[in-house]
């Protein structure tokens, strides 16, 4: 053999052990299978790799176990962590619709609670003012009834004229009693017991001859309703009195009485 043949064939050698050194390197980090004995790669001069011994393959596959095992217990942790974290926050939710009742309730009892304090305190007000009005206009309404009526009885009085009387048929009352008579229906119902008839020439009881003047008055009392109005007035009533004065026609002397 020639030097120049000794050297290539040294080299070359030297390229082979390279070669299956890298490939028994990268098959062992990998985990990729090498290939089988007496297989070439893709030249016949390459020295075949050797397969992996069973204790790395072990070992390689119960790191895979256990990455899957950890990753599964990490991935169940991270489900459970989601649903205790969805049950906290629907525990927190209920919890806080159960204080908006609550609160809803306690305003509510609040407001019933005010109401009727306000109802209590308004009612006797209202009450009081209601029956005020009604003694006013009871009190309006006789004053001004028994007015109108002593006014009519005093136009009657001035004419000279008798009412019929009812229990002697084809007679006549008095003057004084027409008089009465005419007051009383015009009262509407009202007590006219104390009214009085008086003239300047005649005198009390008299309802005067003609030219004369006739005067005639009532006083009356109007019993009131509110108690708290009726202790400002005596015996709880209101008293008053209406008058009027006309002076008597010219009309025939004998029907002075």
């Amino acid at each position: 053999m020639t030097g120049n043949s000794w050297k290539f064939s040294r080299f070359w050698g030297i390229v082979m052990v390279s070669t299956q050194s890298i490939l028994s390197t990268c098959s062992l980090e990998s985990g990729s299978r090498v290939p089988r004995a007496g297989h070439a790669v893709r030249s016949s001069l390459v020295t075949p790799c050797r397969r992996e011994p069973r204790s790395v393959q072990k070992l390689r596959s119960g790191s895979r176990l256990i990455y899957r095992d950890e990753n599964s217990e990490l991935h169940m942790k991270l489900e459970s962590g989601s649903s205790a974290f969805v049950a906290r926050e629907r525990q927190a939710e209920i919890e806080t619709g159960a204080a908006k009742v609550r609160a809803r309730s306690r305003r509510g009892s609040l407001t019933a609670g005010n109401a009727i304090t306000e109802f209590a305190v308004v009612v006797p007000l209202f009450f009081l003012l209601v029956f005020a009005v009604v003694d006013m206009a009871s009190l309006f309404y006789a004053q001004t009834t028994l007015q109108d009526a002593v006014r009519e009885a005093g136009r009657y009085a001035i004419t000279g004229q008798h009412q019929p009387d009812p229990k002697n048929p084809g007679g006549s009352l008095s003057r004084v009693n027409s008089i009465i008579a005419v007051a009383q229906q015009q009262a509407m119902g009202l007590n006219i017991s104390n009214i009085q008839i008086s003239s300047v020439t005649g005198g009390s009881g008299s309802a005067g001859g003609p030219g004369d003047t006739v005067v005639i008055s009532l006083t009356s009392n109007v019993q009131l309703l509110t108690p708290f109005l009726s202790q400002f007035f005596k015996n709880g009533a209101y008293t008053f009195t209406v008058s009027t004065r006309f002076k008597n026609e010219s009309f025939p002397p004998d029907q002075t009485n």
